[in-house]
């Protein structure tokens, strides 16, 4: 009796294989871009741009990012950690790809693949969340009193991001399992 579910041709696998190596080798490639364009970007925006794209009040800072310049390059360096959070998960996500163009679906290292993309979403929109207040924070020490002030962002990526992290752990965990009862079914064989 032939079995009743489709099987998989050695031509299938090569061109999922193929499609498994390009979602690898764009995810390297925006990896490395974009911390570079985010790097780029905020290095040459003045210091009011900046504070805008931290959500901060351009008035309150402007000055003093503008006479410290200590002030700008860890305002730029905050700007910048989401940036490499996301550059980590980016270039995790191509390692897996990697091993799913080698038709390796379920392996530890895929799950630690896995686990270490979602551990940079999860900074990401963790850090997306807290730095507007860490930032207008720092900055509010410098007003006078009465002038300070602050800031909690809320956004919509930072949310998705969140949510995107901890549907991505429980996946990993379900594979991790699956790795478990693999190995263990092979045991017996």
């Amino acid at each position: 009796m032939q079995p009743t579910h489709p099987v998989s041709s050695p031509s299938a696998h090569g061109l999922h294989s193929n499609r498994h190596r390009l979602f690898a080798w764009a995810s390297w490639v925006l990896a490395l871009l974009l911390p570079l364009g985010v790097a780029v970007q905020g290095f040459d925006q003045s210091p009011a741009a900046l504070l805008l794209k931290a959500g901060l009040d351009v008035a309150q800072g402007a000055d003093l990012l503008s006479t410290r310049a200590g002030f700008r390059w860890g305002l730029w360096a905050m700007v910048m950690l989401p940036a490499a959070c996301l550059s980590f998960s980016l270039w995790q996500a191509g390692l897996c790809f990697a091993r799913f163009a080698r038709a390796e679906y379920l392996s530890t290292q895929v799950v630690v693949h896995l686990r270490r993309f979602t551990a940079g979403l999860l900074a990401a929109g963790l850090l997306g969340l807290t730095l507007p207040t860490a930032l207008s924070l720092l900055l509010s020490t410098a007003a006078p009193p009465g002038q300070r002030s602050l800031v909690v962002s809320v956004g919509s990526q930072e949310a998705l991001f969140l949510v995107l992290a901890a549907l991505l752990w429980q996946m990993a965990s379900v594979i991790a399992h699956a790795v478990a009862i693999d190995e263990e079914n092979r045991q017996f064989v």
